[in-house]
């Protein structure tokens, strides 16, 4: 199934980089800080009341930040995606 993303929403797809110890526990992040997703796909953009379209900044391939406690993951062939707004990104990961 491809998805595509309506208006000013971006789908993503969570990073998961599990940390270890030395002695090769992993190591659970603080649930308040933020987690980082890879994006997928961008819809078009916004829309004025003019009908002038204004385009999203973040673009395919970017890894982003996000506040996980506000994002619910949806489920679609077994696979997890995020579906966020702009306004859920918290910066753009510049590696």
């Amino acid at each position: 199934m491809k998805l595509k993303p309506f208006r000013n929403r971006i789908l993503a797809q969570e990073e998961t980089n599990e940390e270890k110890s030395s002695s090769g526990l992993v190591l659970i992040h603080d649930p308040n800080s933020h987690s980082k997703a890879k994006i997928l796909a961008i819809g078009p953009g916004h829309l004025t009341k003019k009908g002038v379209r204004i385009p999203l900044t973040v673009k395919p391939d970017d890894i982003v930040l996000y506040d996980a406690n506000k994002i619910k993951p949806i489920i679609i062939d077994e696979a997890e995606f995020l579906i966020l707004k702009e306004e859920d990104i918290v910066a753009i990961v510049d590696e």
